[in-house]
């Protein structure tokens, strides 16, 4: 996929990420009070730094393995990659959504990075040359 391809879709993984942060609030659980306030408090600073962090998880993959053929793929671009990051993606919402983590902007940033990386595993997956 080319550069445009990965940036709409971390665009995309972005607001799937905040439905899925809005849909934390209505499972009631012990903290989404907190993590939507946080979020609700600081939009624009959130979107921001949302928007920022996923797009350059989006497109890193290709800046750590340059796509100059069809065989670029390597550990960027990993099934064993893939599954490291959705681990850790899955901590940080866990950690946002029970720890008392949710008020600390780096968590955001890493939770949304995740899902930007995320993002480019999974439209490659989808390319012919899959994934490494």
């Amino acid at each position: 996929m080319n550069k445009k391809a990965h940036l709409f879709g971390g665009v995309v993984f972005f607001f799937l990420g905040i439905m899925l942060i809005i849909c934390v609030k209505s499972l009631s659980l012990p903290n989404a009070d907190l993590v939507i306030s946080f979020f609700e408090k600081s939009t624009l600073i959130g979107s921001a730094l949302g928007l920022i962090t996923v797009v350059f998880g989006a497109i890193l993959p290709d800046i750590l393995d340059p796509p100059f053929s069809r065989k670029h793929r390597r550990f960027a671009h990993s099934k064993i990659l893939f599954i490291i990051m959705l681990a850790l993606y899955m901590v940080t919402l866990f950690s946002l959504t029970y720890g008392s983590m949710n008020n600390e902007l780096g968590i955001w940033a890493v939770h949304f990075f995740l899902l930007g990386y995320l993002s480019h595993l999974v439209l490659d997956s989808f390319t012919p040359a899959g994934l490494w």
